[in-house]
């Protein structure tokens, strides 16, 4: 399976036009990503419809993402923020493979807990798929560094992941819900590393040693919880 890192041709797929593809096409598709046949065809129906030109363009993805991925397409920063860490080509839109491999990404992961020296603290995690673990980690590291400098930090977080008011100030649960899970997180991360949340920085590097270790952080990352779910699919 080709993986995501934030230079990995997991996401950097070769930019075409959409196209009839074979049998041997989608059977390469689901090896890759792990889907079924039946899986990449609906996927790929629904492209055909969205498309624009020679792909989906961020609003394409958005829809694509609701369905396929149960992201809120009404979480606009995050959405933008999908598609421009996936667009690393810097083109209008991105093509059939690229929507996979993204989606195949936000897939939730099932985590077991274990007291193992491997993962240093008791009750730290071991990641059924680890590989797909540390792409996960990428991926939420890659969305939050909006400026590549290669450490974040509190406030960074909170711009992407905390709400900024529904329509008419309405209250958004799942958005909510959302906010939670980070709070959690990000007390988890800077309790690990003893470090003041106001003012600290957490790099790469870091953010996989406190995921690795720490397991409120590892359920976080594998199961997207930095992602607002869509509403429409689970009711709150």
């Amino acid at each position: 399976m080709v993986l995501y890192t934030h230079d990995s041709p997991f996401i950097q797929c070769r930019q075409q036009a959409a196209k009839k593809m074979s049998e041997g096409e989608f059977a390469k598709l689901g090896e890759r990503y792990r889907f079924g046949m039946t899986e990449l065809t609906r996927f790929y129906k629904f492209f055909l419809k969205l498309q624009l030109d020679k792909g989906l363009d961020p609003a394409g993805l958005s829809l694509f993402l609701a369905r396929f991925g149960n992201i809120d397409p009404s979480d606009r920063q995050m959405m933008r923020r999908l598609f421009e860490v996936t667009n690393t080509r810097g083109t209008a839109t991105l093509n059939f493979e690229q929507c996979v491999a993204l989606a195949c990404l936000l897939q939730p992961l099932l985590v077991v807990k274990v007291a193992s020296k491997d993962v240093g603290d008791a009750g730290g995690v071991v990641d059924l798929d680890r590989a797909m673990l540390t792409a996960k980690t990428n991926l939420f590291f890659d969305i939050i560094d909006t400026n590549g400098s290669g450490a974040i930090c509190v406030r960074e977080i909170h711009d992407l992941t905390h709400p900024q008011g529904g329509e008419g100030d309405r209250i958004e649960i799942h958005k909510e819900r959302r906010k939670m899970m980070v709070n959690k997180m990000i007390h988890a991360v800077f309790s690990k590393l003893e470090r003041d949340v106001h003012v600290g920085k957490v790099t790469r590097p870091e953010l996989h040693a406190c995921c690795a270790q720490v397991g409120e952080v590892s359920n976080f990352i594998a199961k997207g919880l930095f992602l607002a779910v869509n509403p429409w699919n689970h009711p709150a």
